[in-house]
Order: C-alpha cells, then sequence, then structure tokens
C-alpha cells in the first residue's frame, strides 16, 4: 500500500440493518442512479439514496481505500464450517445479488468521481463549477485517488483569486 500523509477516512459502512433486501434505507427508496448503474457491474456502493453498480476492478486500480475495502474478508470468510458460512453469507448485505455498502458520501460528489473514472465519461474541467470541483478534489481526498485530486485542484487554482488584487476584482 502506499504511504500518505493523509489519515484514511473511516471505512465505508456496511450495516445490513440500514439497508434491507427489498431496495429501502431507512425508510427511504432507493433509486438506480441513471448513469452510473451498469448492468453487469461487480459491486453496488449505496449514497444518500441512489444505488451506484459499478465495476471493482477500475475503483480498485484508481484507489487504495477501494482496493483495501474489496480485499477485506468478506462475511463469512472466517467460518469453517459450511452450514455456518452459508448463513453468514446469506445474511450478507446484497442488491440484486451483488454485494453492496453504503458510503456517507454526497451523491452528487460520488457521480461526478465516477464521470471521471469511468471510460467514455471525462470533460474538460471547464464545464465544472467551483462547487463540483470542489466536491470531486474532496472525495478524491478522502479515497486516495490522486491524479484526479490534483487535476482538481489545478482547475480550482485556476478558478480562485490567488491575490488581494484579484480579491478586490470580484468582490467589485
Amino acid at each position: 500500500m502506499a504511504s500518505s500523509s493523509r489519515a484514511k477516512s473511516p471505512s465505508p459502512r456496511n450495516d445490513a440493518s440500514s439497508v434491507a433486501s427489498s431496495g429501502t434505507t431507512k425508510g427511504t427508496d432507493l433509486i438506480r442512479h441513471p448513469i452510473h448503474y451498469y448492468a453487469d457491474g461487480s459491486f453496488i456502493f449505496i449514497v444518500e439514496n441512489y444505488i451506484f453498480r459499478v465495476y471493482r476492478d477500475l475503483l480498485a486500480r484508481r484507489s487504495e481505500v477501494f482496493r483495501d475495502l474489496f480485499d477485506a474478508p468478506q462475511v463469512g470468510d472466517e467460518c469453517s464450517n459450511t452450514e455456518e458460512r452459508k448463513g453468514k453469507l446469506d445474511r450478507q448485505v446484497k442488491i440484486d445479488g451483488v454485494p453492496a455498502v453504503r458510503l456517507e458520501d454526497k451523491a452528487e460528489d460520488f457521480a461526478a468521481l465516477l464521470n471521471i473514472i469511468m471510460p467514455n465519461q471525462i470533460r474538460g474541467a471547464q464545464n465544472y463549477t467551483f462547487d463540483k470541483l470542489s466536491g470531486i478534489y474532496t472525495i478524491c481526498d478522502k479515497y486516495f485517488i490522486d491524479d484526479i485530486r490534483e487535476w482538481a485542484m489545478s482547475w480550482l487554482e485556476d478558478i480562485l483569486p490567488t491575490s488581494e488584487n484579484d480579491i478586490h476584482k470580484i468582490g467589485g
């Protein structure tokens, strides 16, 4: 694992009590994200009330946090008894038969990150607002996706005032 001066964020929550097999979370219906729900995706993230079904290998290649999440022992791995293991696997949180985990991020930020990581989704940063770039920077910092974090920072530096004179121009 690459070393970093940043502290790791808390692990994403995989709370079976908050995600029912019926497709609801805390009394709220879950919605398939209109862009990032890939029918053949291998992992599901629940962010706010959206289901993002994505390709774990693409995320694992970009982020050591996601790689660690996917490499972590799955429910039932420690069981020696076949019946006990089957019982635990039956209780593992799944949606549409795919392992699922809840992230405590903003769905808009997570979708913006996926727009960059997923093939044919990247656009020039000039199409992004300050808030969108700031969200991309924050979520990339959290998940140690340094190349995209640096990309977002370079665009933010172009947007942000860098001198007192620039600040006065904005203030009028």
